[in-house]
């Protein structure tokens, strides 16, 4: 230090630091207004990644209500699985969903309504259904290809009755249409994606490219990150390529979870503001100790 500060001109430190004091003084406004602005972007991203899960999650409840009503029904209660399917038909056109299974602890097909007469047999995918049993609460599964209308799903599968001593299931497969139009609904800002992502962290829907990019996995290594910091904010690329600034929220309900990404801004900016605001300070703090050099060799 002592040596820039003999390397400056023999400029007087009131001069000095009349330069120097404006450009400080700029430098830290700017550098303060963009780490604030950042900041307040930040916020916000979180605020809606928070908002999109409490609005994707109503969408669920909504589902699960309708399945109640009908797992309350007399037709089930008295044993009427023809009249019931009759009902569940019903539930199915008003939902838009491709089907509708009853099935009982052991596995077996009660009622299914994407076929008649179908013979009881056992269900392949139990995994959804092992969870309903063991907690008593209602389940959502993660993304999968309908193997007869072979469209993206989810389905949403509840205890009959809830609680400890389930005897049934009932689920229903849904196409993830209504929460792509959830998402593509959404007001945002340009340059702003909202991505809803299963337990698997797959796209069940995205804001932009959604159509492409269903059933695309997120990169392990934006995993990873998000694992790290679960409800904080991530630097990766999206598929698109762009460096991409991250906001997560994971649901309570369930093993989905919404991101909310902004282009990551320019790490430029607020470095040039930086390098202002440092050089100034050198030069104030050069000027400072060049006035008290001068005063102690005139008190000598």
């Amino acid at each position: 230090m002592v040596g820039f500060v003999k390397s400056l001109p023999r400029i007087r430190p009131l001069t000095l630091a009349a330069w120097a004091l404006p450009v400080w003084l700029v430098a830290g406004a700017l550098l303060w207004k963009t780490l604030a602005a950042e900041a307040a972007r930040d916020r916000w991203m979180a605020d809606e990644a928070l908002a999109l899960v409490r609005a994707s999650d109503r969408q669920v409840a909504d589902v699960v209500s309708a399945l109640d009503g009908l797992a309350a029904s007399p037709e089930l209660a008295a044993g009427d699985l023809t009249a019931f399917r009759a009902k569940a038909n019903d539930l199915v056109n008003r939902l838009g969903a491709t089907t509708l299974l009853l099935t009982a602890s052991d596995g077996r097909t009660l009622v299914n309504t994407l076929f008649e007469d179908v013979p009881q047999r056992r269900r392949t995918s139990l995994e959804v259904m092992a969870k309903v049993f063991a907690t008593g609460r209602p389940a959502v599964s993660d993304l999968f290809i309908g193997p007869v209308s072979k469209l993206p799903m989810v389905a949403i599968e509840l205890p009959i009755p809830p609680g400890r001593y389930v005897v049934q299931t009932l689920a229903v497969n849904l196409p993830v249409k209504p929460f792509q139009e959830l998402v593509a609904n959404r007001p945002l800002p340009a340059g702003v994606i909202d991505v809803l992502l299963d337990g698997n962290r797959v796209v069940i829907a995205r804001s932009v490219n959604s159509e492409r990019l269903v059933g695309a996995k997120v990169a392990p290594t934006v995993v990873e990150a998000f694992q790290r910091k679960p409800d904080g904010i991530v630097e990766a690329p999206s598929f698109e390529g762009v460096m991409t600034r991250w906001a997560a929220c994971r649901s309570q309900e369930n093993s989905w979870m919404v991101v909310v990404g902004r282009p990551a801004p320019s790490p430029y900016v607020a470095a040039l503001y930086w390098g202002l605001w440092s050089v100034s300070s050198l030069v104030l703090l050069a000027a400072a100790l060049r006035a008290w050099r001068r005063r102690g060799s005139r008190l000598r």
